[in-house]
């Protein structure tokens, strides 16, 4: 009996420290049901540009992650069936990222670079690939690190 309690007690810590390691090394911040900030509609390209009565997906992403890249397709699929109900926008923190031919060779949909980390900074984003969804009310929806094609098709109604 005694080391079934010192066993649960090591588990208990082992949980608690976890939880702690996690909160310490997770910065981002939730601001579902926030108004999106006005940033996110002044980086388009002058030949890029996107309709505020849709919702738009934005798509944290980059070169350098190979979850992004191997995801390119699934996004480019998604980005063919919504694209008339939902905007999409790719957000890479590197320059490189948001050039043409890279966005022509891994996505189809516009791309943005955001050098100075404003995007990345208001969610708190620390990983790739990172999603955040904004009604057509400009209000933000969902964030996160998973992208379901339910909330999608949700959103496209």
């Amino acid at each position: 009996m005694k080391l079934v309690k010192r066993i649960l007690i090591l588990v208990l810590i082992c949980v608690g420290l976890g939880y702690i390691y996690q909160s310490q090394h997770s910065h981002e911040v939730s601001q579902v049901g926030a108004i999106a900030p006005n940033f996110l509609n002044t980086w388009f390209e002058k030949d890029h540009s996107i309709d505020l009565k849709k919702p738009t997906l934005y798509i944290a992403w980059s070169s350098s992650c190979p979850k992004c890249i191997i995801s390119g397709p699934k996004y480019n699929k998604l980005y063919k069936k919504y694209k008339k109900h939902i905007n999409f926008i790719g957000v890479s923190p590197s320059i490189d990222d948001g050039s043409k031919q890279l966005a022509n060779q891994y996505n189809k949909f516009p791309m943005n670079h955001d050098p100075k980390l404003m995007f990345f900074k208001y969610f708190g984003i620390d990983s790739f690939p990172y999603y955040v969804v904004v009604d057509a009310d400009q209000k933000i929806i969902s964030q996160g690190s998973t992208l379901e094609e339910n909330d999608l098709i949700k959103l496209s109604q």
